[in-house]
Parts: C-alpha cells; structure tokens; sequence
C-alpha cells in the first residue's frame, strides 16, 4: 500500500477551494501510483475556524460536498481519507471518513479526545473508538489529531488487530515532539504503522509546524517533511512489515495479568 500524506495550509477560502485543491493533490498522488491520500483535520473547512463558523460550515454525509470527495476519489482512482466537521441532528462532530478508489465509503470517525477550549467549543465528543477495517490488505483503524496522545488508544486498536492507524491532524506550535517522538513511539510499542498528516502554516492567531509522518512498526521513519507544502509519500510493505513485526515482542510479552487488558 502506498500512502500519500497531503501536507498543506488551511483551507481558508471555502469548501469549493478545498475540493479544488484535493482534486490536484490527488491527481498528483495517482501520478505517483499512491492508493491513498491523506489529509489533515478538518481539511474541507480549516480547523481553528471558531464555534459559529463551524456549525455554519458543517456537513452531513450524504450531501454535495462528501458526494464530490468520492467523485474525486473515483476519477483518480486513489482513495481519500478526509476531515471535515459533521453535522448530525443538532450535534457537530470533527469527523473523518475513508473512501475507497471507487468513491466507496469505507469508514467514518468521530474525533474521541477533545483538546482544549478550541475542541470543546466547536466539537460534540465522539463516543466510540474506530473500527478496525479491512483496506488494501491490511487492517486499519482511524484517529484524529489529540486521540493519538494517550497510548490506550493505539494500544487498543493494536490488541484488536490493527496493523495501521492513519491520522488527520492540525497540530499545533511548539508542540513538534509529538510528531517527531510519540508517532514513532506509538508505531513501536504497539507494532503498527503509524500516519499523521498535519497542516502547515497560520490559522488566525493558530501556526501549524507540518513535520507529517509515516513510523512502521520498529519505530523507524519510513517518510516525514519538515514545513513545507507536499505529498509525503510512503510505501508500505506487508512483507517487509511482518518481518519487522517478527521481531518485536512488545504486545506478547505484556503482562494483562498485572494491569489488564
């Protein structure tokens, strides 16, 4: 599987830009063969963008908007997984959603772990972790941004057979070490492969440090970017991976006796 990470600035002009822009990335991403382009958080709005804008803003799976993402996905032949800010009855979720290389739904998730007043403004808090899919040959799960900070939640997606956690974020400065040390810590204790797509750039008075990344299962850096505009391109071996995996012994050797499952 070959991943594209689409590293990039908030999508401050509106909806129609953004779907302008996920169009280019991911013609450019089928160029290089990728089967699938990843996104930050909250990509078709921008993240920091307030309470009101976001209600205003929010989308509901079955409208315009999502139906233009999986035209994408389907005249490119590259899959898409893509934030945006959900509207669901009353409540607003920050969501992302897997499409396939047909423009298929795969998966959606709802964001678990709210950060700060800017989530618990904007965001009603998802209730319920990721699905462990069935993608491309692997299993993959989903994360947003903050959940991936608390080492249950990879280590849970792991005990349920996930061998891939894919994550949409807006990660903020000076907070750089959690690309640049937790996303290889987190890929290596639980023997996984760990994506993260970040913005970069300003949002308001928000600034976004980029540094998206691909860890595999040792802890080693299969692809990263520093700030810069870019598809960050990672190519993942299956065989390679349980090579890598065969070596590791971290989840067979927890002790669940001491501290639970």
């Amino acid at each position: 599987m070959k991943l594209a990470l689409f590293q990039t600035e908030p999508q401050s002009a509106g909806v129609s830009e953004a779907l302008r822009n996920l169009n280019n990335a991911t013609r450019t991403a089928g160029g290089h063969t990728c089967d699938l382009l990843i996104t930050p958080e909250m990509y078709l709005t921008g993240y920091a963008i307030g309470a009101e804008t976001v209600q205003s803003a929010a989308l509901t799976l079955n409208g315009p908007t999502m139906q233009e993402v999986s035209e994408i996905a389907k005249r490119w032949g590259v899959a898409l997984l893509v934030g945006f800010p959900e509207r669901d009855g009353d409540a607003v979720y920050n969501s992302v959603r897997l499409f396939d290389r047909t423009g298929e739904h795969v998966a959606l998730y709802r964001k678990t772990h709210m950060w700060g007043e800017v989530d618990r403004s904007q965001f009603s808090q998802g209730e319920s972790l990721s699905e462990v899919v069935d993608f491309l040959g692997w299993k993959i799960a989903l994360a947003i941004c903050y959940d991936i900070e608390f080492p249950e939640v990879a280590r849970a997606y792991a005990l349920a057979g996930a061998e891939a956690v894919f994550v949409p974020t807006a990660a903020m400065k000076p907070h750089t070490t959690v690309a640049t040390q937790m996303i290889p810590s987190r890929a290596e204790e639980n023997e996984i492969v760990v994506a993260y797509a970040n913005y970069i750039g300003s949002e308001g008075r928000t600034q976004y440090f980029g540094h998206s990344i691909v860890a595999g299962p040792d802890g080693e850096v299969i692809a990263s970017a520093k700030e810069e505009e870019t598809l960050v391109i990672a190519e993942l071996d299956k065989q390679a991976f349980h090579g890598r995996r065969a070596e590791i012994s971290h989840l067979q050797d927890r002790r669940a006796d001491l501290y639970g499952d």
